[in-house]
C-alpha cells in the first residue's frame, strides 16, 4: 500500500504517541480528532459528488431510470424525456385497469343492490 507524505507522518503520530505513553484520555481524544477529521472529509467528498449532478437527475428515481435502461440503451439528454413516456403509459395502463369492471365483481354489486331493495320493500310495508 502506497501512503501519502500525509499519511505517513499521522502514522508516526500515531505510533510515536503509543511509545510516550500519554495517559489513555489523551491518546483517545487524538484519535477521536482524527477520526472526525476524517469524517469530515468524506463528508465534503461526497456533497462535492453531489453538487455535481444536475438538479434535473435529483428528482428521478432509480427505479424509473432501470425500466428505461431495460428498454433501450440510455442517451443523458433522453433520458427525463424518456422516463416522462415511461410514466404515462404506466399511467394510462393503470387508469384502463381501473376502467375495466370485472364482470362478476359487476354481478355482485346487482345482488346487492337487489337486497337492499327487497330489505327496504320488506320493512316499508
Amino acid at each position: 500500500m502506497i501512503y501519502t507524505k500525509i499519511e505517513k507522518q499521522r502514522i508516526i503520530q500515531r505510533f510515536g504517541l503509543q511509545k510516550i505513553k500519554i495517559p489513555e484520555i489523551q491518546r483517545k481524544k487524538a484519535l477521536e480528532d482524527e477520526l472526525s477529521k476524517i469524517g469530515d472529509l468524506f463528508e465534503s467528498k461526497i456533497q462535492r459528488r453531489i453538487n455535481l449532478v444536475p438538479k434535473k437527475f435529483t428528482e428521478l428515481k432509480i427505479k424509473d431510470v432501470l425500466n428505461v435502461e431495460r428498454d433501450h440503451k440510455i442517451k443523458l439528454y433522453e433520458l427525463i424525456k424518456d422516463i416522462k413516456n415511461q410514466q404515462m403509459k404506466n399511467d394510462v395502463m393503470e387508469q384502463e385497469l381501473e376502467n375495466k369492471v370485472d364482470p362478476e365483481k359487476l354481478k355482485r354489486l346487482e345482488q346487492v343492490k337487489n337486497k337492499r331493495k327487497q330489505s327496504m320493500n320488506i320493512g316499508g310495508r
